[in-house]
Formats: structure tokens, C-alpha cells, sequence
């Protein structure tokens, strides 16, 4: 993944809500999900708000395959 850029200022937002995003077939390597997340980290104020989801059968077949 080259280079993430949110388009909005430092300390900026309330609410950053992820749905669906960090599985492991977007994202294959760790490093590839840390540049989001560090964009992310950038926008968000310090009280704001970071809901995730995570479709629980991609969790189960994650596991299934271990």
C-alpha cells in the first residue's frame, strides 16, 4: 500500500469508524496496516471515539485455519 493521506487537519475528528477494513487478505503485511492507522491516529482528537467491526465468520475462519 503507498502512501495513505487523509484529507483532513491534525486533531480533527470526534469519530473514526472502521468497518470492515484490517483483514489480513486487504492487508497481508503488518506494515500495511500500520500507515492507515497512523493516518488515522493523526486525525483523531485525543477524546475521540474509534468503533470497529469485524465480521465474526472471518474471525471464525481465521481461526479454523490455525
Amino acid at each position: 500500500m503507498e502512501g495513505v493521506e487523509i484529507k483532513l487537519a491534525d486533531d480533527s475528528a470526534d469519530v473514526v469508524f472502521l468497518f470492515d477494513v484490517f483483514h489480513s487478505f486487504y492487508f497481508s503485511h503488518a506494515a500495511d496496516r500500520r500507515r492507515p492507522m497512523d493516518e488515522i491516529y493523526r486525525i483523531m482528537k485525543p477524546s475521540a471515539l474509534l468503533p470497529t467491526s469485524v465480521w465474526s465468520n472471518l474471525i471464525n475462519m481465521r481461526l479454523e485455519m490455525r
